[in-house]
């Protein structure tokens, strides 16, 4: 089987950022051991027409990242109250103040120490990052911060 490779000319490609995101961040002890919680909490997005951009998780929490102005002050309400009466969640946080930092490039593959080199110049401008994350492709990282 032939398998055509191109290496490519540069590691990062892109660079974009944006403002205007919020995020509502559930914790639930072993989260990760169920779907249901998931399904419910899509299930509700899904009853009142809201997208989001973004949806990491771990073991314990789940974050949800949307575009502020998709969602008006009234939805958010609404969706928070239903959340809080149709899921058993130990910890709801609504974070209204969310910037995103894209970083993508066909390069950034297996480079150890591209996030360090990513991150480094953020905090030395005393910029706190609340979350990164890598797709498995490690095409993309993304850095967050409120």
């Amino acid at each position: 089987m032939l398998k055509l490779t191109l290496k490519p000319k540069h590691t990062i490609t892109g660079i974009a950022g944006g403002k205007n995101f919020a995020a509502l961040y559930l914790r639930k002890y072993m989260l990760n051991k169920g779907v249901v919680f998931t399904l419910k909490l899509i299930e509700i997005f899904n009853r009142h027409h809201v997208s989001y951009e973004h949806m990491p998780s771990g073991i314990d929490d789940l974050t949800v990242i949307f575009k502020k102005d998709a969602l008006s002050d009234q939805l958010i309400d609404v969706i928070c109250n239903e959340i809080q009466t149709s899921l058993n969640h130990d910890q709801m946080q609504w974070i209204d103040d969310y910037a995103i930092t894209m970083v993508v490039g066909e390069g950034m593959k297996d480079k150890l120490t591209l996030c360090a080199s990513i991150l480094y110049p953020l905090g030395k401008k005393d910029i706190s990052i609340q979350m990164i994350n890598q797709g498995a492709s490690q095409r993309t990282s993304s850095a967050s911060k409120t």
